[in-house]
């Protein structure tokens, strides 16, 4: 079995263990990994007229993401957008909707939610047409996201409970309890606290199960939030807890 793990470099703690590991069948390699080089890769191999035209655009898109991650939208718009004109003349809907998500992504970075809404909506129908459900599920999440910022809970309310069912489908519990707290939110946003609640408390349960404090977290202020006026005992439990969680995490970032 081959593992590929992300370690500090200050500290990389995974690869000290790997060697100094007595199980002569156990094998370390640290492979060095810079951004900058990631980035003269990507680069490279776009530009490279021996590669074939889908590898281009397939490392032109990476360069894409990077622009995004580094706030370069102008750069990063031409490149989704590029990449998803390549891809819906070469009739790969799938890739054309991941490149489309990329300039509905740059759209929602620069503020224009409306934009943006309407770019991941046509992203997802070229999406829905291909069994790539996957980059349909990051869509969506997307666009519900989109949604509730723009104030449309009703909307983003029916996007969240399709990702939640993507989620499921596709053995996703960390992107459920994400979604299911959003979707509380919409619950929420339309007076429907009961239903709110039910599902914070869902999403809880599905945390504790699949260890994911960070996200329980949250969903717990959310809990406390709904008992303080109603329920002392049980905001009190929320608090407890959401304490026990914030030294857990203090703790393990101190290590």
């Amino acid at each position: 079995m081959r593992l590929v793990l992300r370690d500090d470099r200050a500290r990389p703690a995974h690869f000290t263990s790997a060697m100094t590991c007595p199980d002569e069948h156990v094998l370390a390699y640290s492979l060095d990994l810079t951004p900058e080089d990631a980035v003269a890769a990507a680069a490279a191999a776009a530009r490279d007229p021996e590669r074939p035209a889908a590898a281009r655009i397939q490392a032109l898109l990476e360069l894409a993401w990077l622009d995004l991650g580094h706030g370069r939208l102008v750069d990063a718009e031409q490149k989704f957008s590029g990449c998803a004109e390549f891809h819906a003349r070469t009739a790969s809907p799938a890739l054309a909707a991941l490149a489309r998500s990329g300039v509905g992504d740059v759209q929602r970075a620069r503020g224009d939610l409306a934009r943006a809404r309407r770019t991941y909506e046509t992203a997802l129908l070229e999406a829905a047409a291909t069994p790539a459900f996957p980059v349909t599920l990051q869509i969506v999440v997307a666009l519900a996201d989109t949604c509730l910022a723009l104030a449309q809970p009703i909307d983003a309310e029916g996007y969240y409970q399709l990702a939640d069912t993507l989620a499921a489908k596709l053995l996703r519990p960390h992107t459920r309890a994400d979604v299911q707290e959003s979707l509380g939110v919409c619950h929420r946003a339309r007076g429907a606290a009961a239903r709110a609640v039910r599902v914070w408390n869902d999403a809880a349960e599905l945390c504790r199960a699949i260890d994911y404090p960070q996200r329980l977290h949250s969903i717990l202020g959310h809990l406390a939030a709904h008992h303080r006026p109603i329920d002392r005992a049980r905001h009190r439990a929320c608090l407890e807890e959401q304490a026990t969680i914030t030294t857990r995490l203090q703790e393990a970032r101190s290590c």
